[in-house]
């Protein structure tokens, strides 16, 4: 880049070696910072290796279907072993880890070049900020840098493997349905609709301050909520151009963020409150705690705003409808059960529990919708009020007694079938 500078007039030669050695304690922050954020996933994926075990098998066999990995050179367990050490509740070390870690940044990488993600406009910032900031007035010279598109994929790459490790990514485009460089797309959005920089930096600068399992939670939790938030986005339909996505999704975000904890269902509430005292009994400070528990409302905001777009209603009204109609439902204590249940199911039951919560969520939806287009919720609460009765019955007869997801499921059905019972104005 210095000798396309230096050809465009831009950098004298002469100064050319006096501004690299400027650069080196800058350069060397940058190589430290991404590995404290690799070192990072790496804790976070191996305190998650007891539940991620069958999705790191899964992920090894995509490895080798794509010529990529090889176990036995690598030194990793074959499928054999992979059972053989399920069987022994024993997991993948965090060396081992760190090889498929670095397997998955490979791959992802060159998937995302064969896109057209690394020439979005928006990313030219990601280039700029890859270089030390006395480099940033080069413009020209960074613009026909011949590895832009692969500086771009590189960092777009470690910030989605980063942010929770191979196998939480590998199960979220398993969750959806689609592919690694759509969720990184999804990943990047929801990245900054949440401030996830800010909330990131906050957990980082606890260092010393908690004990480091601590920190190790609360990246959970982030990577957690912004990926639930990606996967929303993903619902929502396509992300590209991603400059379009951002404008979209950007006000209505920072509406909805300010002004969710006034409208939170009691039962909502009560979540978040309980999510905040356990944040900050851990050691966390009030801001940060707030910041994290507010994760698990911001992912009803995409489908939201769909929501306000086709009424025409504003986002405030649209999420009071939202929060009343679940508990009207009984949705909102029905995903709150599963979250509950799903903790002790195995690997193929909790991912068939997601998607059954997605289901209901969008029976919530559907009903927002349906009641902002028939007088509110207040009045369409009001118009089904015996058929919302005979539904609490019917889902309280379910999940009455330590419920697991074949009662869930048909909890489930009921609210599918209540809700196609409901006339539908459009």
């Amino acid at each position: 880049m210095l000798s396309e500078a230096i050809q465009n007039g831009t950098l004298k030669s002469e100064d050319r070696d006096g501004l690299l050695a400027d650069m080196t304690d800058t350069v060397a922050k940058h190589v430290l910072k991404h590995n404290y954020d690799q070192t990072f996933a790496l804790s976070l994926a191996h305190s998650r290796a007891p539940q991620d075990h069958e999705a790191y098998e899964r992920l090894m066999v995509s490895l080798e279907e794509r010529g990529a990995l090889n176990r036995e050179v690598e030194g990793l367990p074959d499928s054999a072993g992979m059972q053989a050490r399920k069987d022994d509740e024993q997991t993948l070390t965090r060396p081992e880890i760190a090889v498929l870690l670095a397997w998955s940044k490979i791959v992802l990488f060159d998937d995302l070049l064969e896109t057209d993600l690394p020439d979005e406009p928006y990313f030219r910032d990601t280039l700029v900020s890859y270089f030390p900031a006395a480099l940033h007035n080069m413009s020209d010279a960074m613009d026909a840098h011949r590895l832009k598109r692969e500086i771009i994929a590189t960092v777009l790459a470690n910030r989605s493997l980063d942010l929770g490790g191979p196998a939480l990514f590998r199960r979220r485009c398993e969750d959806k349905v689609t592919s690694g460089t759509d969720m990184v797309a999804a990943l990047e959005l929801a990245r900054v609709l949440t401030d996830c920089d800010q909330t990131e930096a906050h957990i980082n600068a606890l260092d010393n301050h908690v004990p480091g399992s601590v920190q190790v939670q609360l990246r959970n939790r982030l990577a957690k909520g912004v990926g639930a938030v990606a996967e929303a986005l993903l619902d929502s339909g396509s992300l590209q151009p991603f400059g379009e996505s951002l404008q979209r999704y950007q006000t209505p975000f920072q509406t909805l963020g300010e002004a969710f904890l006034s409208h939170l269902s009691p039962p909502n509430r009560a979540q978040f409150d309980d999510d905040v005292a356990a944040i900050t009994d851990a050691g966390a400070p009030h801001e940060l705690a707030e910041a994290l528990a507010g994760l698990r409302s911001y992912r009803a905001f995409p489908h939201l705003v769909g929501v306000s777009e086709t009424t025409g209603k504003d986002l405030e009204t649209v999420y009071s409808a939202f929060q009343s109609l679940g508990v009207a439902l009984g949705t909102t204590e029905l995903n709150q059960l599963a979250d509950v249940v799903m903790k002790e199911l195995d690997t193929w039951a909790r991912l068939a529990t997601r998607r059954l919560q997605q289901d209901v969520k969008s029976q919530q939806y559907l009903a927002t919708r349906l009641a902002l287009q028939s007088g509110g919720a207040e009045q369409w609460i009001a118009d089904h009020a015996s058929g919302l009765a005979a539904l609490k019955t019917q889902v309280e007869t379910f999940v009455a007694r330590h419920p697991g997801f074949a009662q869930l499921s048909l909890a489930a059905d009921s609210i599918r079938n209540f809700m196609s019972g409901v006339p539908n104005p459009s």
